[in-house]
């Protein structure tokens, strides 16, 4: 009850196998219309939970594209071979200037969302653009565009994704939730099998940007597993066959009572 009063989500009791993986679909399929019908490939036999969250958008825009907006031209792909595609034409009024490149934004009918693109510079890969693109600087451009007169083309596209996030996540430094000896999963439950940890971590997207508008969902899952508990330190070992200091003491106020040493011992 509290999880779904404080944070509009559900716990629901699955088996982790065939057709708890099924059941999981099955929700993410329900949530994003549709548009994400399989996110797992499977659930792990060691699995205890399984954290899911998804989302779908259906925005219309502001000013849809009219139909002598739209023409047929040619897509320069990435490997150098061109495409056939539909080109939107239009005129906006946010421009975008970041890190060389250029883009602009379009409104939606409703809600503060708005579509944005950026354009890297003639001659720049569109992976070295990104990584010289500042998240800060990005974030203040989109929130504060120029007030200036663009003329935008946009093709209509769909892009379907399906990554295991397992090695970005590690690149973006979060190391320890993956290991069963290191993470620290105990405030959302615990299991007797071991100590949680992520097992796997994938996402799905789906997205489609045409005349009427953008069509888009996303689903994002990570598998808690319980790991095998740390192996007990071995036993330590202090043998006391050569001089050693010896103390009696306060247990609760650490005091010796008395102290010296044995230095030598007689045959028994």
């Amino acid at each position: 009850m509290r999880t779904a009063a404080s944070y509009g989500a559900e716990v629901r009791a699955i088996p982790f196998d065939a057709s708890g993986c099924q059941a999981v679909n099955d929700w993410v399929a329900r949530q994003t219309r549709g548009r994400i019908p399989r996110l797992l490939a499977s659930l792990p036999e060691r699995g205890e939970m399984t954290l899911v969250n998804a989302l779908a958008l259906d925005a219309a825009w502001e000013s849809p594209y009219e139909d002598a907006q739209v023409a047929r031209a040619d897509f320069r792909n990435a490997d150098g071979t061109a495409s056939s595609v539909d080109l939107m034409a239009s005129t906006e009024r946010g421009y975008l200037e970041i890190a060389g490149g250029t883009g602009f934004t379009r409104p939606y009918a409703d809600g503060p969302y708005a579509f944005a693109a950026l354009l890297p510079p003639e001659g720049t890969a569109l992976a070295d653009y990104l990584g010289a693109l500042d998240g800060d600087a990005l974030a203040r451009v989109l929130v504060s565009p120029s007030f200036r007169e663009v003329r935008a083309w946009l093709p209509a596209f769909e892009v379907r994704t399906h990554v295991d996030l397992t090695e970005p996540l590690r690149a973006l430094g979060i190391v320890d939730a993956f290991d069963p000896h290191d993470a620290d999963f105990g405030p959302l439950g615990s299991s007797s099998a071991g100590p949680l940890f992520i097992g796997g971590a994938v996402q799905a997207c789906a997205l489609e940007v045409d005349a009427e508008g953008t069509r888009g969902a996303a689903a994002t899952a990570l598998v808690l597993e319980a790991g095998a508990a740390p192996d007990p330190a071995p036993p330590a070992e202090v043998r006391l066959d050569r001089p050693f200091l010896y103390l009696v003491y306060d247990r609760a106020a650490g005091v010796p009572l008395f102290i010296g040493t044995v230095e030598s011992l007689p045959s028994a």
